[in-house]
């Protein structure tokens, strides 16, 4: 008897199609997919804050940028074209040498208003356009407030600028020399009275 229950019993296991059911490794297949989801958010969570904080970067340097340019009379080195600065005042670079000592340049300051400049000196700074600047500036937002990016200055004494009426000057800015990246040239008056 016994070898017949024997087999009864194996024959009734093999008909028996849904074996039970195994709660571990249904454990351990939900905990690594649960994992893998954590990990991939996590990753995926990290590149968007990597890309919204470069954005913001970008966002606040073009601000940057734009408060600088709004804030100063930025020329560009062109000789013959009237670049005007913010308060109605022109200048006109009537040529631009490179040498040894720098950047020789001689043009004409112009007075579109009605007031009367006394004791007047044009300042020349030639500076790098600020996208080439943009590790300092993330670094330190104080960095455009000092002289430390500029590549050199000139002043030239122009006296008198009369309403309507044009003045020579000519002045070496050092430090400048011809390249590929280029820059830009920050005019501004210094010592001047005004008079109506």
């Amino acid at each position: 008897m016994e070898p017949e229950s024997a087999v009864a019993q194996e024959v009734s296991v093999q008909q028996n199609p849904h074996p039970r059911f195994n709660w571990k490794r249904l454990s351990l297949w939900g905990g690594v997919a649960t994992l893998c989801f954590s990990v991939g958010l996590s990753i995926y969570s990290a590149l968007v804050v990597h890309i919204m904080g470069a954005r913001i970067d970008d966002e606040n340097l073009s601000q940057t940028v734009s408060d600088f340019n709004q804030n100063n009379d930025l020329l560009s080195p062109d000789i013959g074209v009237i670049q005007f600065m913010h308060r109605g005042y022109s200048v006109t670079f009537d040529s631009l040498t490179y040498g040894q000592n720098g950047l020789e340049v001689t043009g004409t300051v112009g007075n579109a208003t009605n007031v009367t400049l006394s004791s007047v000196t044009l300042k020349l700074s030639a500076r790098p356009f600020l996208y080439k600047l943009k590790e300092k500036i993330m670094k330190s937002p104080f960095y455009l407030y000092g002289n430390d990016y500029e590549i050199g200055s000139g002043q030239a004494n122009i006296g008198f600028l009369f309403p309507g009426k044009t003045a020579v000057f000519s002045m070496t800015i050092p430090n400048v020399k011809q390249s590929p990246d280029g820059f830009q040239i920050a005019a501004s008056f210094t010592g001047e009275r005004y008079s109506f």
